[in-house]
């Protein structure tokens, strides 16, 4: 054993430091690796809603793609990280229908003679036709003759219905057989219930070539393949740009007409949550023809007017001063919208779409932009410099797949199984789809990706393209799970993304804060800032979080929603992460940028918890953990919570690291008062007797109100408790006797299992999760489902893939920062090949075969002696 100092304590590390042995072999690429994930669909069969979509985005703008089995359109939804209305409703930018003709999929209905069950050209299907929303019912006075003719019969009543795609009929139910009928004819795994078969109408593929499309992940793009035409879809990695090209089979051409297809309405809206009063959409502007760069193209734009009072309410509900320094409408007068233009194509007199005829190819691209402008002719003028500037389609795509061979370059992850195989598969497709989905999306973004539907939200509720339950607000605890893995896989272009969003928000939460315990028993004065776990982008709660027509102040500062009323720990742990990038990067620049952001939160728990105590240390009240362990009577201990776990050990892992900065970014008055608030710091509370338990907190309300295992984040985010640090078994036996054990969505069982050496328990957990089902309705398998959030979800997959790190790596939070391999890897079941990024700028590149370490690459070579292997023969 071996004493390694951590911070501001000295804990034994409970692992052996072995030399490192050299290890020779050949590391994969990345970007071969991501290719074995690519998703193949040979029929473009489903819901017409955006469900059967394939994801597409730069980080910035995004695009949900599919082919529609109904009229062969290819169809795409546009997404732009920044494009917000007046309420800061997150909306879509627009909606394109790409007509061919001859189409991309031709619904003529063929025999089958292939199948001897068929009945005409349905077939008997193994799974459920589609999802209860995909249902409907016959006409009333439909009745089957008999069981033995009921078949046949519905097959020719779907046939007389223009959606229907398949029925089911149910053997064991007493009335006589009515059938069901679906507008969809989805794969899916579930078996029938008992009585129940299951026809799927059988399409014909367009020729001998057939269909096929291809989400390729390597090149980040969309290939669709017919008889008489290919098309690529992609979004332009280095632009705000969706580009398409389309070349017809040899000896053959095509006409093309791509539209866009307004939607918006003057009308109240059905998005957000907790307005206090109704709030209305406006409608999109499709420009009249255009001259110069702008012309021969569909133009429009979205501009939010004057008379949107959103932010203003938010502002002054919460006291808040709307012409305070910083403090400005980031919505008011947003303008949002595109040029869609192609070579050899001529816009319609009705400036609603473009088209040609006789074609061989065709390239056109849809330029997005997004501006807080003066007016619209401001706009527009960006807009043109969107357009001036694009690349050449050969130059623009050269560049785009260069670009994405090299983020997938970064890093790798890949599990291979004799055991089980199938189930290492479905591990790394997530790996890669969830990576894939995160970069696509946050890359270069403006905000945070969505937890509740991400930017591929779509009509699957049938409340219109940008509906999405929970609204436009930001929980911490759901959106902060993919910036996590950006440090280990080397996507800080990523972590920056978000960074910069809470970094824009500062002035507004600092303000905030001030006003909401202006008139406490202790207000809060100067650089302070408590991010509250729920929020909107202008540093507030929620409109009705804080209470509609609530006094101001609040007595104690307390919002009306309990669930999030004194739910801070989300800023420790935005803070750690900035702190984090720095020990990662050793990069003082944007350490500098982000420092304002921990300070002031650190500031702002210095001064919300003095040190009144007789014993010298902070007592944390009224205070709770998380959304568990509230505080609805902030002046009865008995309904509060006293000194939780979730901020004790946040303070503690934040103050620690501030501490060990260099000079160069801190002074020496700053460190002085951090040491000193680190020593009145009370203890993790800990249960006493045999087997020791950390606790939520050492005094809590009566009853949780949610399921969050609130006494394990000292282990994640927080990192105090883990494998080679002190006191591991009680963190362990925390983990065993955790209240609320939960493997999906937001749940971190997994992550702390990894974190904590339970090798086995953690892959069974990351297997599980692997193998869970798409979202309810949608086709793609890289979306999770609604869990805690809307569909598709944001944390499943990103919560595994935090797993998988941890199984993999293990940073010790050491003055030398070493760093474990293999910290949770059960090598008897699994290989795996990995290349990780870890503090100080190492890059591990490792594989373990059969338990034994088949390479490693260590980048810088002087990093060697600081890692140490857990769980795999260096012999």
């Amino acid at each position: 054993l071996k004493m390694v100092a951590c911070g501001y304590s000295v804990m034994l590390c409970l692992c052996v430091f072995l030399p490192v042995v050299s290890a020779t072999g050949t590391p994969p690429s990345g970007s071969d690796l991501v290719a074995q994930s690519n998703v193949v669909w040979e029929t473009p069969v489903w819901n017409d809603d955006g469900t059967g979509q394939h994801p597409l985005g730069n980080g910035d703008v995004a695009a949900s793609v599919w082919v529609s089995s109904n009229t062969g359109d290819l169809r795409i939804l546009i997404s732009k990280s920044d494009a917000f209305d007046c309420n800061s409703q997150p909306v879509k930018v627009g909606v394109l229908r790409v007509t061919f003709d001859p189409p991309l999929f031709n619904a003529t209905v063929a025999p089958n003679t292939s199948d001897p069950n068929a009945i005409k050209h349905y077939i008997p299907y193994p799974g459920l036709i589609g999802n209860q929303g995909d249902q409907f019912s016959p006409p009333k006075d439909f009745k089957c003759t008999s069981e033995e003719t009921c078949p046949e019969e519905c097959a020719e009543l779907c046939d007389s219905i223009e959606d229907c795609m398949g029925f089911s009929l149910n053997h064991i139910w007493s009335g006589g057989l009515v059938p069901e009928l679906f507008t969809v004819a989805p794969p899916d795994a579930k078996k029938p219930g008992p009585g129940w078969t299951h026809y799927a109408r059988n399409k014909t593929r367009n020729g001998p070539k057939g269909f096929m499309q291809e989400l390729d992940l390597k090149s980040a793009s969309v290939k669709i393949t017919t008889a008489n035409i290919s098309v690529f879809v992609y979004v332009d990695a280095n632009a705000p740009m969706l580009r398409i090209q389309a070349n017809a089979s040899e000896g053959q051409n095509f006409a093309v007409k791509a539209a866009l297809e307004p939607y918006r309405e003057a009308k109240q809206t059905n998005l957000g949550r907790q307005f206090c009063k109704p709030r209305y959409d406006t409608p999109d502007v499709i420009m009249p023809l255009q001259q110069g760069v702008l012309s021969n193209a569909v133009n429009w734009y979205h501009y939010n007017e004057d008379n949107c009072s959103y932010f203003t309410d938010n502002i002054v509900n919460q006291g808040m001063d709307p012409k305070a320094p910083g403090v400005a409408d980031m919505f008011y007068h947003r303008c949002f919208g595109g040029s869609l233009a192609g070579e050899n194509l001529k816009v319609d007199s009705s400036g609603m779409f473009v088209s040609g005829d006789d074609l061989s190819t065709v390239q056109f691209q849809t330029a997005l932009y997004t501006d807080q402008v003066d007016s619209v002719s401001d706009w527009v003028t960006g807009l043109e410099g969107v357009v001036q500037n694009k690349k050449t389609e050969s130059d623009a795509r050269s560049a785009h797949v260069s670009m994405w061979e090299s983020i997938w370059d970064r890093s790798y992850v890949n599990f291979s199984s004799v055991e089980d195989q199938a189930a290492a598969q479905q591990i790394n497709d997530h790996i890669h789809w969830d990576r894939f989905l995160n970069l696509i999306q946050g890359r270069q973004s403006f905000a945070p990706i969505k937890f509740n539907g991400q930017a591929f939200n779509c009509n699957n509720t049938g409340k219109g393209w940008d509906y999405r339950d929970w609204g436009a607000d930001y929980w911490w605890q759901n959106t902060r799970q993919p910036y996590y893995n950006g440090f280990a896989q080397g996507d800080l272009d990523l972590m920056d993304s978000m960074f910069d969003f809470y970094l824009r928000m500062l002035p507004y939460v600092i303000e905030r804060t001030h006003v909401q315990f202006k008139n406490t028993s202790n207000p809060l004065t100067g650089n302070v800032a408590l991010y509250e776990e729920t929020t909107t982008q202008f540093g507030t709660y929620n409109q009705g979080d804080w209470g509609c027509n609530s006094p101001i102040p609040r007595e104690n500062g307390a919002s009306a929603n309990t669930y999030i009323r004194f739910h801070w720990t989300g800023a420790l742990e935005l803070s750690l992460m900035v702190l984090d990038r720095y020990a990662t990067t050793q990069d003082e620049e944007p350490l500098k940028k982000y420092l304002p952001m921990v300070v002031a939160v650190v500031e702002a728990y210095r001064q919300r918890f003095p040190n009144n105590s007789s014993n010298g240390k902070i007592d944390m009240f009224p205070a709770q953990a998380l959304e568990t362990w509230q505080c609805p009577d902030p002046t009865s201990r008995i309904n509060c919570a006293t000194n939780p776990s979730t901020d004790i050990s946040g303070l503690l892992a934040v103050l620690t690291r501030l501490i060990a900065l260099p000079s160069s970014v801190v002074t020496p008055q700053q460190v002085q008062q951090w040491k000193s608030h680190l020593m009145m710091l009370p203890d993790i509370p800990i249960s006493t007797g045999s087997n020791p338990v950390i606790l939520p907190a050492a005094m809590h309300s009566l009853r949780p109100h949610n399921s969050e295992n609130t006494e394990l984040y000292p282990v994640h985010p927080f990192r105090v408790y883990g494998v080679g640090k002190e006191d591991l078994s009680v963190a362990q036996n925390t983990y065993q006797h955790r209240p609320h054990p939960c493997n999906d969505g937001w749940c971190q069982d997994v992550i702390d299992a990894a974190m904590l050496g339970l090798a086995d328990e953690a892959m069974s957990q990351i297997k599980a999760r692997a193998a869970a089902q798409p979202a309810a309705g949608f086709r793609f398998g890289g979306f999770a489902a609604h869990y805690q959030d809307f569909e598709p979800s944001l944390d499943h997959f990103a919560f595994m893939r935090t797993a998988v790190n941890y199984v993999l790596m293990a940073p010790l939070d050491d003055e030398s920062q070493k760093i474990i391999v293999f910290p949770s890897f059960p090598q008897a079941a699994w290989n795996v090949s990995f290349k990780l990024h870890g503090p100080l700028n190492t890059t591990i590149e490792a594989s373990c075969v059969n338990g034994k370490l088949a390479y490693l690459n260590v980048d810088p070579p002087s990093r060697a002696a600081d890692i140490v292997i857990h769980n795999c023969s260096q012999t």
